[in-house]
């Protein structure tokens, strides 16, 4: 939470969740925008497919069972800076 991370190669992940079969997270930022918003995946992670602008991140997890019922979500306040890097 809060951390700073090279855009270029990210990925997040969370701890499983019992019971859940599938997980939507959605990353946001103040000054762009994502389309890395309500995907669902199975994993409990997600890798992003090319280096994102430099901004203050959100992101939302929420975990569902097999019937789609959700059991749980990550806290409102998780948040984060990405900054890119010159190579």
């Amino acid at each position: 939470n809060h951390a700073t991370v090279d855009p270029s190669d990210t990925e997040f992940k969370w701890a499983s969740y019992p019971d859940a079969s599938y997980y939507v997270y959605s990353l946001s930022s103040e000054n762009s925008v994502s389309k890395y918003m309500n995907v669902r995946t199975d994993q409990p992670a997600f890798k992003v497919d090319a280096p994102i602008p430099s901004d203050t991140y959100q992101l939302k997890v929420e975990a569902f069972n097999s019937s789609g019922v959700k059991l749980a979500e990550s806290p409102d306040d998780y948040g984060f800076y990405l900054k890119s890097f010159s190579k």
